[in-house]
């Protein structure tokens, strides 16, 4: 799932890692959601019709939630035994200390800095896949 307000940023996203996937010969499905809010309804809707989402990416500034409050929701989902375990990846432009540790503090398993390269996408498939 990728969570992202901004129309273009989603969808260059969405084009690299499908590239990228295709490069690798690895299959993907990828779903689009435009804020927190949309992200949570969509993964639980899913999971209860039998869709299970291996990660989510998530930016931290969006409409009506914050990455940062999706995350600590998804998080206290999985340990309260409602979702599957996902892998959560923020995704920001803002990549100071101040704000990488308070992403890390509400539980990402990951940071991936915009804007996003073909080096570094490839890198987070590959470790989904081993």
């Amino acid at each position: 799932m990728i969570c992202e307000d901004d129309y273009g940023i989603r969808n260059t996203i969405k084009r690299l890692f499908i590239r990228v996937s295709e490069e690798k010969k690895i299959s993907i499905e990828l779903e689009e959601s435009i804020n927190g809010l949309e992200c949570i309804y969509r993964i639980y809707k899913d999971y209860i019709n039998g869709t299970k989402y291996d990660s989510v990416l998530l930016d931290e500034n969006m409409p009506f939630m914050k990455g940062s409050n999706c995350m600590t929701i998804l998080k206290n989902m999985y340990s309260e035994g409602s979702l599957n375990k996902i892998k959560i990846i923020s995704i920001s432009s803002f990549d100071d200390q101040e704000t990488m540790k308070f992403i890390k503090s509400q539980g990402c398993d990951e940071f991936m800095p915009k804007p996003h390269t073909r080096e570094v996408v490839s890198k987070f498939l590959d470790s989904l896949v081993t």
